[in-house]
């Protein structure tokens, strides 16, 4: 038998591992400020990226070394949000129509599977936190982590929605330069990481 606390266990690391701002949010955000669905269809391209980083991590556990290709993750990572960034910062000053077209969702859902399979942060809590709760926990955490993603999203999208409704302009821009902060500073963060692994294998080269 499944316990409450168990339950609650894993529709709170849903929560928590999609409530922290960083570069899925700033993506959501952006897409929510004209249509929730579209934010909501972002969040569900992320959800498959975790699920398909849990997958490979159950496979992949105690039998592949990925230590190897962490520095090829951490200069796609980096260079992918500061990107996006600096996409973002071209439409600040642009009128935004609303966003409800099926090909847009469409687009949102690979954007946000793209940039979760790519997200050196995201691929980390899987190969550490996410090992480690398998270990001891098993699979049946995760059978609500994305019951509890989901219930985040569909009560954080209408939030941004209509915020931007009632706030408008000050919104939209506000949520842009946060957005774009958010996807600089992670953007820079991995690109640094992979700038001091570099640094190390050349020290201990010498």
């Amino acid at each position: 038998m499944i316990s409450p606390i168990l339950i609650l266990f894993g529709a709170s690391l849903g929560i928590s591992m999609a409530a922290p701002p960083g570069p899925i949010t700033a993506m959501i955000i952006q897409k929510s400020k004209t249509s929730s669905r579209s934010g909501f269809v972002v969040g569900l391209g992320a959800m498959t990226a975790d699920f398909s980083l849990m997958l490979m991590v159950i496979i992949l556990r105690n039998t592949v070394n990925l230590h190897p290709f962490y520095n090829l993750l951490y200069f796609v990572g980096g260079a992918y949000f500061i990107f996006l960034g600096i996409s973002i910062i071209k439409k600040i000053n642009k009128p935004i129509e609303p966003d409800l077209s099926e090909d847009t969702s469409k687009n949102g859902y690979f954007l946000g599977l793209f940039a979760g399979i790519i997200n050196p942060m995201q691929i980390g809590w899987w190969l550490t936190a996410g090992i480690s709760i398998l270990n001891a926990q098993g699979i049946v955490p995760f059978v609500f982590f994305y019951p509890g993603i989901a219930l985040y999203l569909l009560v954080f999208t209408p939030l941004i929605y209509k915020s931007y409704g009632k706030w408008g302009e000050s919104f939209e821009k506000g949520a842009s330069v946060f957005s774009t902060i958010i996807l600089f500073s992670f953007g820079f963060y991995f690109l640094l990481l992979l700038t001091q692994n570099l640094n190390l294998i050349n020290v201990m080269q010498l």
